[in-house]
């Protein structure tokens, strides 16, 4: 079984698209699992489950709760809100998790970037039995940005296999939430910004690329 979810907060006009292209992939049964982090706000949407938290989740902390409350034969396919598949994006992501046993993280292709070699966590399929030894995501990024870096330097530490699969192409506007915000909400934004960045620095010694840590906070805690 596979379960597409999807975490949300305010553009709920690009999370309909969005849904809407999940549901004409044929390897997607049953309603999208949906986190609304406006915590009341989201429209129902025909086809998705609408979770309203008691109060709201950063990403990392909804991207965990989808592993946590989710059966565990379930195959967990994440995206962003502002994302929009191309035909059999999640068939293409799953065929190559069946094809390739010893990768652990399969990303799609992002047709906005296809010259960038990034790993892009918009739209990823994440095996449970690698989340489970990896660990759950760090929720002390809040409320995103670099938990994503986080996760790919934990993933490289241990030798864990991902690949981009050119085949599962998806379209995402870059900043598209961003864009909606007022002027004190982007001031807050780049707050946000500036403290995760000073946290990823603190626990694993330099920017992304340039860490000097092979232990979280050089082995000691945080």
């Amino acid at each position: 079984m596979i379960t597409v979810c999807i975490p949300t907060i305010r553009r709920f006009d690009l999370l309909e698209k969005a849904i809407w292209s999940f549901q004409q992939d044929p390897s997607v049964w049953g309603d999208i699992l949906v986190i609304d982090n406006s915590i009341g706000k989201c429209p129902e949407i025909p086809g998705a489950q609408i979770i309203v938290p008691e109060e709201p989740m950063c990403v990392a902390a909804s991207w965990n709760w989808f592993y946590k409350n989710t059966n565990e034969y379930t195959e967990i396919v994440i995206a962003n809100d502002d994302v929009e598949i191309d035909g059999h994006a999640v068939t293409e992501l799953v065929r190559a998790s069946r094809a390739e046993k010893d990768v652990s993280i399969f990303f799609g292709m992002n047709v906005h970037k296809k010259e960038s070699i990034e790993n892009d966590f918009s739209f990823f399929f994440l095996r449970r039995e690698a989340y489970l030894g990896i660990g759950p995501f760090d929720e002390n990024f809040k409320p995103a940005y670099y938990e994503d870096r986080d996760y790919k330097r934990r993933m490289d530490l241990l030798g864990v296999r991902s690949k981009k699969v050119l085949s599962a192409n998806y379209f995402h506007e870059p900043s598209s939430t961003v864009r909606s915000y007022t002027t004190e909400e982007k001031k807050q934004q780049d707050k946000y910004h500036r403290l995760n960045q000073s946290y990823y620095m603190g626990k694993w010694g330099g920017f992304p690329d340039r860490e000097k840590y092979e232990l979280p906070f050089n082995g000691r805690k945080s």
